[in-house]
């Protein structure tokens, strides 16, 4: 059974908006809304960006795996 790895955030993204490459290697873009961050991470030549939204600075993440 492979183990699914998620990248780590930089703080400096906390809150925000965020575009990956298609492979979640490198974030292309940011900003405060998804739109915006579709368009400029379209314009700096990813086709297929994956978004999503970093958690607060403030917000703790914890996981367990079972």
């Amino acid at each position: 059974m492979s183990e699914i790895k998620h990248p780590t955030v930089p703080i400096e993204y906390a809150g925000k908006w965020i575009a990956w490459d298609h492979s979640m290697t490198r974030i292309v873009a940011s900003g405060t809304n998804p739109a915006e961050v579709l368009k400029a991470a379209k314009d700096a030549g990813e086709p297929d960006p994956v978004l999503g939204k970093s958690p607060p600075a403030n917000v703790r993440m914890i996981g367990a795996r079972m």
